[in-house]
């Protein structure tokens, strides 16, 4: 069975990666804005792991300070090699 819908079409709002497809961004800002978003959400997924695992608040937030500067150096090596 085949979708009839389009590779491109999507429910979810458009993201940082169609930006420069509608003119809003050029691609090197849409790239460094996904790539800091992403940094910014992975470690809110850090902080609500802490919660959800039943640790405190500030247990919470320093799992959020860690995964979040794992994050970082991942985008900083990223930076580096390309």
């Amino acid at each position: 069975m085949t979708s009839s819908r389009s590779a491109s079409a999507s429910p979810f709002p458009p993201s940082s990666s169609s930006w420069p497809a509608a003119g809003v961004l050029e691609d090197d800002t849409a790239f460094t804005v996904a790539k800091w978003s992403g940094l910014g959400l992975i470690s809110f997924y850090g902080f609500v792991a802490g919660r959800l695992s039943g640790a405190g608040l500030g247990v919470s937030m320093l799992q959020a300070l860690a995964v979040g500067v794992i994050g970082g150096a991942l985008i900083a090596f990223e930076a580096l090699v390309h």
